[in-house]
């Protein structure tokens, strides 16, 4: 079964080569979970939870690849290690992190196109951060 998701993971890779290229998303397995990560750099403003302009069209493509294909999607929304000063916005890095998982998540259920039960939304501030390699 990980050989297949693998193989699953190289497929998304191809139809998303283009986005992969121009360093928007990346894509990995982890067992049999295939993770496609939206990169950080220039996708939300610091502090904001509306997603750049460019982003809409990487999201666009990454929509049209998993709707032909089963199983969970899971979106994670995070944030810088910034904090966030009591607003009206927002009350912590919690609420943001959450709410750009929405932005993500309506962008990937526009149209009507995924089934909204396939979808599960995680807001984890910046407890979990991404390592470069």
């Amino acid at each position: 079964l990980i050989e297949e998701t693998k193989k699953d993971a190289q497929q998304l890779a191809n139809a998303l080569y283009k986005e992969i290229i121009a360093g928007e998303i990346e894509i990995e397995t982890e067992g049999r979970k295939i993770i496609i990560r939206i990169r950080e750099k220039g996708s939300f403003e610091s502090g904001s939870h509306i997603l750049a302009d460019s982003y809409y069209d990487v999201l666009d493509e990454v929509r049209g690849v998993l709707m032909v294909r089963p199983g969970k999607i899971q979106v994670q929304g995070h944030t810088d290690n910034i904090p966030i000063t009591r607003s009206e916005r927002y009350r912590s890095n919690w609420e943001l992190s959450s709410s750009r998982a929405v932005s993500v998540a309506e962008v990937l259920l526009k149209n009507g196109d995924s089934n909204p039960n396939r979808c599960e939304l995680a807001g984890l501030a910046e407890t979990q951060p991404r390592m470069r390699k």
